[in-house]
């Protein structure tokens, strides 16, 4: 029982607060109270079922006195739904009702469905109006013989005066016959209701706007655009959602890959926020220095930790070009400077003492030294001393692929293949005529499927 009061209470608390909204946004109803609305024109439909079928002339006349007191004044505009061609310069709300007692003589079944409360209002010379459409269905049951048996199906449009706190029945007319006076309210049910939806998304996407939850406030205006597809408000808001949406995250991808480590990737959203969202441009500039900073940082670093691997491993020349490169991101750097000269100076035999090694296991020409030529040469290779003839020898061993040398190394047959056509281009290079030979003849066709 608790648990159904707490949820009829947030019920209730949600259309006090949608309802307020709603009447304050301003795509908003029109500001009258519609239930009092309905209830007025149900008033009407149960005292006119009672009148028209009236048990005795007391009863009629009770009922018909309450009917005025519903009307404006009892001479409005109201329409001729009986069954005879009645007078036509008389088509108020006291000649009906009297017509119902002289003609026929409260034998009237009358019966009301349907009842469609317009959202919308009218204003006429400084006069509020209210609309309300149902379904009337009448039936004579009296005795005069050229009444017999005679039935008729209307829709009939009341229009009720609601300036004022009590809410007065203006006109009761065909639909057909109503012309508007203004383009304020325009009497379709589908269409009524469709601006009722639209305003029920719009307002709700309003709330969600203001509160900054762009993405539920983008479905609601999505919504409202369903039944208002070229409302311009609902487009501009639409539009504004998807930038902000857009630029959250495009910002939040940006800080991210920041705080990665990934900074081109970083680098390349903010350009991307410059670009897109002018608004946010000097916040972006800062984060694409920060980024531009950082991508220097990390390439100093990754050329002097390069060169720091060559040299230990005594490759010189290889380290120094690595050095080069990182006086580019950090220029007058005293590391690299002075590495440059260590490397300058080294000394390149234990490099070629290591090659020539290969070299005489090359003259052998025996499969079980493959392997250790390989990893040799390999070893040796950004030394910058391997020639032409060193780098054939290593594309002559990898393309056999010897599963000795596969398995010391770790290759597969098709890692095997493709180190071969790489280092006999590089023999190629080097101007080692042999090398062409073996490319024609083994590489110079698409890659074999290892």
């Amino acid at each position: 029982m608790k648990n159904k009061l707490k949820v009829m209470f947030k019920k209730c608390l949600f259309f006090l607060i949608f309802t307020s909204l709603f009447l304050n946004s301003n795509y908003s109803i029109a500001s009258f109270d519609k239930k009092n609305v309905e209830n007025l024109v149900n008033l009407y439909a149960e005292l006119l079922i009672t009148y028209c079928n009236a048990p005795d002339d007391i009863t009629a006349e009770s009922k018909r006195r309450d009917l005025y007191k519903l009307f404006e004044v009892p001479q409005l505009d109201h329409a001729f739904d009986l069954f005879n061609n009645e007078e036509k310069d008389e088509l108020n709300a006291e000649s009906y009702l009297r017509i119902i007692k002289t003609v026929y003589g409260n034998k009237i079944l009358v019966d009301f469905e349907n009842l469609h409360v317009f959202s919308c209002t009218t204003v006429i010379n400084g006069v509020q109006f209210a609309f309300a459409t149902i379904n009337k269905k009448l039936e004579y049951i009296g005795n005069r013989t050229e009444f017999k048996n005679k039935e008729k199906n209307v829709k009939v449009l009341i229009g009720i005066n609601v300036s004022k706190p009590e809410y007065k029945i203006d006109l009761v007319v065909f639909p057909e016959e109503y012309i508007s006076h203004d383009k304020g309210c325009i009497i379709d049910e589908k269409q009524d209701g469709q601006n009722a939806l639209f305003l029920e998304n719009i307002t709700i996407a309003d709330l969600a706007f203001n509160k900054k939850d762009y993405i539920s406030a983008k479905q609601f205006y999505e919504k409202a655009a369903l039944y208002k597809p070229n409302d311009a408000k609902a487009i501009s808001q639409l539009s504004k959602c998807n930038s902000i949406i857009n630029f959250e995250s495009c910002q939040a991808n940006a800080d991210k890959y920041f705080s990665e480590g990934n900074y081109s990737k970083a680098k390349e959203m903010y350009v991307k926020i410059v670009n897109q969202y002018s608004e946010k441009k000097d916040l972006a500039l800062n984060k694409i220095k920060d980024c531009d900073e950082q991508i220097r940082l990390q390439n100093y670093s990754e050329f002097k930790k390069t060169g720091d691997d060559f040299y230990n491993k005594q490759f010189y020349s290889a380290a120094a070009e690595n050095y080069r490169s990182a006086l580019k991101y950090n220029p007058n750097d005293t590391y690299s400077l002075d590495m440059i000269k260590k490397c300058d100076n080294a000394d390149k035999t234990t490099a070629i003492n290591g090659i020539n090694k290969a070299r005489n296991l090359v003259s052998k020409n025996e499969k079980k030294y493959f392997p250790e030529i390989i990893k040799i040469l390999t070893y040796y290779e950004p030394s910058g001393l391997l020639t032409g003839q060193d780098y054939y020898n290593l594309a002559a061993i990898l393309d056999v692929a010897y599963g000795n040398v596969n398995n010391f190394m770790n290759y597969s047959k098709r890692q095997s293949y493709h180190l071969a056509k790489e280092y006999c281009l590089k023999s190629m290079a080097r101007g080692y005529t042999s090398a062409e030979v073996l490319w024609y003849d083994r590489f110079n066709n698409k890659s074999r499927n290892k």
